[in-house]
């Protein structure tokens, strides 16, 4: 999914993509229960994948799932190397 976006948006420095379960449906198993989120993330010529687990009701795992996005996000864009500027 998160290559799908980049090639829809080649000019985009991040891309994030997230899918999971939540609510009860076809989809859960005992490996994937609901509540799973997938996340990726296409920074700096990279692909991060990420899988977690949240409780709560849909609207409090969105929400999470959220917060954890953006501090995964935070945490990889503060890795990467300042860009150094061209002299002028």
């Amino acid at each position: 999914m998160v290559m799908g976006l980049h090639r829809h948006l080649p000019q985009a420095d991040v891309c994030v993509a997230v899918t999971g379960l939540c609510g009860p449906g076809p989809s859960a198993t005992p490996d994937k229960p609901v509540g799973t989120v997938f996340v990726a993330i296409f920074i700096d010529k990279h692909i991060h994948e990420l899988r977690t687990h949240f409780r709560g009701d849909a609207n409090s795992m969105r929400q999470q799932a959220a917060d954890f996005i953006y501090k995964h996000l935070t945490d990889l864009l503060s890795r990467l190397q300042p860009l150094q500027s061209e002299p002028e």
